[in-house]
C-alpha cells in the first residue's frame, strides 16, 4: 500500500518533466490542470479509494459519474461523504506502481518481466502461491484482458470475446475456485520451443517443490509430446486435448476428418468409442475418442481404461451416458477451472476503463486477490466448522466497510446490525441488504421511497377539504403512536403529513429521530410540542 502511494506521488511530480505525448495534439493544453492542483496521496485516502472501487463492483457499475450523480435515480447514499468525484478520478488517472526504468526479474530463468507493474504483479503472484498449496489436480489456460488502447503488449485475439486484449497464462483449481498461478509473456516468439511451451513450463516450475505428482490439464493450445515429456521429467503428470501436428501417431491423426472406413478400421463406430496408441519409450499415451466429433488426447498419466460422461442428445430428454476414456472424463471435470474463475471474477469485477495498459492488469490483480481471499475465507470457515457463511457480495461489502473503518472515515457508532453478517455501515448498505433491516421502507437507503423523499425535487404542499380522504402523518404515528388524520400532503411523495413535519420528512436522513429530537427541544423551550393535534 505504501509503495503505491509513494510511486503515485512520484509519478505526478515527474509529469511536468515528461515529453509531450505523441497522441496529444498541439491545440490541447499541457500540463493537465489536475497535475498542478494535485494534493499528495495518503495511505488512508488510498484505502478509501479502494473501498469505493469494491463498492462499485457490488453495484456492478464502472461509471463513477452515475454514483456521484445528484439525480435521484442514479445517486447512491454516502458516496460523497468519503471522497469527491473529482478526487476519485484524479487518483485513478495518477495511479502508479513502479518506476518505468526499474529493472525487474521473474521466474526460474531470471527473465525480465513487464515494466511499470512487474514488481507489484510478482508480489501478488508470490502471495497467491504461498497462501495456499493446491491439491493434486490443476488446470492451465490462457486469460485475455480486454484492452484496445496503445501498448506493445496488446494482441489480436479474434477468437475471443475481446478482439484486442492483453494475454496472460494462469493455473488454478476447479474444485475450490482458487487461481493459484499466473504469468505474463513479453515476446510473441519466445525461444525455439515457442511461447506457449515456455508459459506452461514457467507455471510448472512454480509449483511447490516439495510436492510431486501434480496432474496438469490443458487444452490443445499447449499440449505437445515434448511438453508432456519435460513435465514428466519434473515429476508431474499432464493430460490434454491435442492437435494432429503435435506428435500424435499416424493412425490416430488419420481419424480426424476422415471417412467412415478409416474410423471403422480404428474401431470407432459410434459415439463413445475410443482407440489408443502407446509410446512405451516416452511413457506417453495417445487417444482418439468419438464425442460429438473426433477428439484426440495426449497424456503421461491415466491407464487406458473405460469411464463415462453425460451428454445431451437431440430428441432425448435430460442427459444420456456415453462411454469415454478415463482421461476424457477427468478432463471434462477439471479443465474448466480457469473459465469458471473468470466467470466468477467478472460477475463482481472492479474493472474500470482506462487508456493505460498497466491499469488493466491492476484491475485483474485486484479481482484475483478478492476472489482468492473470499475463497480462502470460506475454506477456513469450513475447516474450522464455525458455521459462518456469507455470500460473495456481502463479503465484499464487509471488506469495504473494514477498509473505511481502518481509514478512519466510518466509526462503529454509525453501524447497524444486519442479519447474518455482523455489523455494517448504514451508508454502505446496497439496496438488497436493506430488506434485512427492521425499519420502515421510507428509511431504507436506496429504496424508491428513500430516493423520492430526499432527491425527488418538486415537493409542494397539497390540501384537501374532504373529511374522508385523509391519512395519518407517518412521522407522528411512528414517533409518538398518535393516529391523527391530516389534511395536508406532499404532491410529489403522495404522503399525508403535518406542515410542521414537512421539512423533517424531506431533509432528515432519519426523520423519526429528527421528529423526536424536535419534540424534546420544543418541550425544553416551553413551546408547543409535536405532534400538532
Amino acid at each position: 500500500m505504501d509503495c503505491i502511494v509513494e510511486q503515485t506521488n512520484l509519478y505526478v511530480t515527474a509529469i511536468p518533466t515528461m515529453p509531450l505525448p505523441s497522441f496529444l495534439q498541439e491545440r490541447y493544453q499541457w500540463l493537465p490542470k489536475w497535475v498542478a492542483d494535485w494534493q499528495p496521496l495518503t495511505e488512508q485516502e488510498l484505502q478509501q479509494w479502494l473501498a469505493l472501487a469494491i463498492y462499485m463492483a457490488c453495484h456492478k457499475t464502472s461509471n463513477e459519474k452515475e454514483l456521484w450523480s445528484t439525480h435521484w435515480f442514479w445517486r447512491r447514499p454516502g458516496i460523497g461523504n468519503f471522497m469527491s468525484l473529482e478526487r476519485h478520478q484524479r487518483i485513478k488517472a495518477a495511479l502508479h506502481f513502479q518506476s518505468a526504468d526499474e529493472p525487474v526479474q521473474n521466474g526460474h530463468q531470471e527473465r525480465p518481466l513487464i515494466r511499470k507493474i512487474g514488481i507489484f504483479m510478482d508480489l501478488i503472484e508470490y502471495n497467491c502461491r504461498t497462501a495456499y498449496f493446491p491439491e493434486s489436480k490443476i488446470a492451465a489456460d490462457e486469460i485475455t484482458l480486454g484492452f484496445s488502447g496503445v501498448s506493445e503488449y496488446r494482441k489480436q485475439t479474434k477468437h475471443k470475446k475481446s478482439h484486442e486484449s492483453i494475454q496472460l497464462w494462469a493455473a488454478g483449481e476447479s474444485r475450490n475456485g482458487l487461481q493459484y498461478l499466473f504469468a505474463f509473456d513479453l515476446d510473441r516468439n519466445d525461444g525455439e520451443k515457442g511461447m506457449v511451451y515456455n508459459a506452461i513450463m514457467r507455471l510448472v516450475h512454480k509449483l511447490p517443490p516439495q510436492n510431486k505428482g501434480y496432474k496438469i490439464f490443458m487444452d490443445n493450445l499447449f499440449t505437445s509430446s515434448k511438453l508432456l515429456q519435460d513435465i514428466a521429467a519434473l515429476g508431474h503428470g499432464a493430460c490434454g486435448t491435442c492437435r494432429a501436428s503435435r506428435g500424435l501417431p499416424v493412425e490416430l491423426t488419420d481419424a480426424k476428418g476422415k471417412s467412415k472406413a478409416v474410423l471403422d478400421g480404428l474401431g470407432l463406430k459410434e459415439q463413445g468409442d475410443w482407440a489408443f496408441s502407446c509410446w512405451p519409450e516416452q511413457n506417453l499415451l495417445g487417444v482418439a475418442w468419438w464425442d460429438t466429433g473426433i477428439v484426440c488426447f495426449q497424456r503421461n498419466i491415466h491407464a487406458p481404461v473405460n469411464s463415462a460422461v453425460e451428454r445431451r442428445k437431440a430428441g432425448v430428454r435430460g442427459r444420456k451416458t456415453f462411454k469415454a476414456p478415463l482421461c476424457a472424463s477427468e478432463y471434462n471435470e477439471e479443465m474448466g477451472a480457469i473459465d469458471d474463475i473468470d466467470r466468477v471474477r467478472e460477475n463482481l469485477s472492479t474493472h474500470q476503463s482506462s487508456r493505460k495498459w498497466y491499469h488493466t492488469i491492476w484491475w485483474f490483480l485486484l479481482d484475483t486477490c478478492l476472489n482468492n481471499a473470499y475463497t480462502l475465507w470460506c475454506k477456513h470457515q469450513e475447516v474450522a466448522k464455525t458455521g459462518l457463511s456469507m455470500s460473495r457480495r456481502r463479503w465484499y461489502a464487509r471488506l469495504c466497510e473494514e477498509l473505511l473503518m481502518e481509514a478512519g472515515v466510518v466509526s462503529e457508532q454509525e453501524e447497524l446490525a444486519v442479519e447474518g453478517m455482523g455489523k455494517i455501515s448504514k451508508s454502505l448498505l446496497p439496496w438488497d441488504f436493506n430488506q434485512k433491516l427492521l425499519v420502515p421502507r421510507f428509511l431504507q437507503a436506496g429504496t424508491a421511497e428513500w430516493r423520492m423523499r430526499l432527491f425527488g425535487g418538486r415537493h409542494f404542499v397539497g390540501v384537501t377539504e374532504s373529511n374522508y380522504n385523509r391519512g395519518n402523518c407517518p412521522l407522528c404515528y411512528r414517533a409518538f403512536g398518535v393516529e391523527k388524520k391530516v389534511m395536508h400532503f406532499c404532491k410529489q411523495c403522495a404522503v399525508w403529513m403535518h406542515l410542521e413535519c414537512f421539512e423533517a420528512w424531506h431533509t432528515a436522513r432519519d426523520p423519526i429521530k429528527q421528529k423526536q429530537q424536535d419534540n424534546r427541544l420544543a418541550a425544553q423551550a416551553g413551546k408547543p410540542a409535536y405532534p400538532v393535534v
